[in-house]
């Protein structure tokens, strides 16, 4: 499996994918070792038993991953094409597949351009657009940013194509941004 970076296409599925492997392996090994302790030891009472009580902690935080990112909803490789292709200056301040979280809840933004002190958040759902605005302006509140959010590709597109002087990412505001979820 390739490794993807964060903040690019695919990283979404990546993650997911990962997170689905490794829930099935540790499962796969947890009931395995089990299994054979019951068959050799013809008891619940010994060192596999101990070995599979032990697995189920790597296998519910993988679980717990699983079931946060199977919400994830990427952007479709249309959509990414037509993006990418809209403005070749204002692709390198593009970013995909971006987690963000606060204490109770998981969003999922599609794409993320920044340029400056300015955000533009891609994100579907335009209840999650709100919440990604606020998490964001909490965790930046320092800050002096603009930040817009769009439910829809074509209007991302109109956005991140508009004139810009200066196409310049800010890396501070892209590491916070990364560090915010999965």
């Amino acid at each position: 499996m390739s490794k993807t970076e964060k903040g690019s296409y695919g990283y979404a599925a990546m993650k997911r994918n990962r997170f689905l492997i490794l829930t099935i392996l540790f499962f796969i090994l947890m009931a395995g070792s089990f299994i054979a302790g019951l068959l050799l030891a013809h008891s619940r009472l010994n060192l596999l038993s101990v070995l599979a009580c032990l697995l189920s902690l790597p296998f519910a935080k993988m679980l717990i991953g699983l079931l946060v990112t199977i919400k994830f909803d990427p952007m479709s490789k249309e959509e990414y094409e037509q993006i990418s292709n809209c403005s070749k200056e204002a692709e390198k301040c593009v970013y995909y597949d971006i987690p963000i979280n606060d204490t109770e809840h998981h969003y999922f933004m599609q794409a993320v351009y920044i340029n400056g002190n300015k955000l533009v958040l891609y994100v579907k759902d335009r209840k999650g657009s709100t919440e990604c605005k606020r998490i964001i302006s909490e965790n930046f509140k320092n800050d002096d940013l603009n930040i817009r959010t769009v439910t829809s590709a074509s209007e991302f597109m109109e956005l991140i194509s508009l004139p810009c002087d200066r196409y310049s990412v800010n890396d501070d505001i892209r590491d916070r941004l990364f560090s915010m979820g999965v």
